[in-house]
């Protein structure tokens, strides 16, 4: 055999190698990781500067309420989350995204609580005071957000629940609002979550032409299943959609850069409950509120008075 075809051999073997040892890499911090605590998700400069100045604005008001710690136990986890109890008759749960804590969802609290809201944020599984050691990118995450439902209904003496998340923990939302929900969660607000990883990986990483995206898929899915027990390709956020009951807010930034607004797009269109979209200009990912409170919280509100003040009123 001719010298050059052991070296392209040679070259392609190693690109391969290459190709699993990073693929093998992003999965384990992906999936397989170690506990999360005070991470946000990846931010620009000028956004990271909005972001915290509002932030610890409400940092500021969150250490003057009175907080009620909170454990509860799913998977044989421990999970941790804060309650702002407003004895009210409405309650909001609050859902960061990966990497991040309860801490990320202070920002909103305010607006929740000044509107009469019970406020619950949770850290979720593997992140912040919660116990774990896989991220299963909404799978599991959903399972334990239905027993933070219980918990509230159990807690609040069974009041109208909404459910908040952002980024994962969008896609959480919208996978426990494809699951048996009890009659009192109302509505959910998921802003800027993805299809399912498999897009997301496939659009991100394409973008990267020395390595061949489909091989890290299918990588990555060998990794999730076989660690983490999950699949990439289904049980995603486009595929609970479909079988959501509850009405959706769907918000994403215009700017993001992470998740695209494709994706957006796609799970509004695959809704069959009442719905609407709302796309922030400028907006990165996670920042729609921060460009746009106005209009985030407006149109909660519309579907506040639609779901509950309304209801309550019949």
């Amino acid at each position: 055999m001719a010298w050059w075809i052991w070296v392209l051999i040679g070259v392609f073997g190693g690109y391969l190698v290459s190709t699993f040892i990073i693929a093998t890499t992003i999965f384990k911090t992906m999936v397989v990781s170690p506990h999360f605590s005070e991470k946000s998700a990846p931010l620009s400069k000028p956004d990271k500067q909005i972001f915290f100045n509002q932030l610890n604005d409400a940092l500021d008001w969150f250490k003057n309420q009175k907080q009620q710690e909170v454990y509860i136990t799913n998977d044989n986890l421990k999970l941790h989350g804060i309650f702002l109890n407003n004895h009210s008759n409405k309650t909001v749960i609050l859902v960061h995204g990966y990497g991040a804590s309860l801490k990320y969802r202070v920002q909103d609290a305010p607006f929740y609580f000044e509107n009469n809201f019970n406020v619950l944020l949770i850290d979720l599984r593997t992140h912040g005071k919660s116990e774990g050691t896989i991220v299963s990118l909404g799978k599991y995450e959903s399972q334990d957000l239905l027993k933070w439902i219980e918990w509230v209904n159990i807690n609040t003496n069974n009041s109208k629940i909404i459910l908040d998340g952002v980024s994962m923990g969008a896609a959480t939302v919208i996978c426990t609002a494809g699951l048996t929900l009890p009659k009192n969660v109302v509505f959910a607000v998921a802003d800027c979550s993805y299809t399912n990883m498999r897009d997301l990986i496939h659009m991100n990483f394409r973008k990267f032409l020395f390595l061949p995206h489909w091989l890290l898929i299918g990588i990555g899915e060998i990794y999730s299943r076989h660690f983490g027990k999950f699949s990439l390709y289904k049980d995603g956020p486009i595929d609970r959609i479909k079988d959501a009951k509850i009405p959706m807010i769907f918000i994403h930034g215009l700017n993001d850069k992470l998740i695209p607004n494709s994706m957006c797009d796609k799970l509004f269109k695959n809704c069959n409950t009442d719905k609407k979209i709302l796309k922030v200009k400028g907006a990165g990912h996670a920042m729609s509120f921060c460009y746009d409170r106005n209009a985030c919280q407006n149109l909660i509100l519309e579907f506040s008075k639609k779901y509950i003040e309304n209801e309550n009123k019949n």
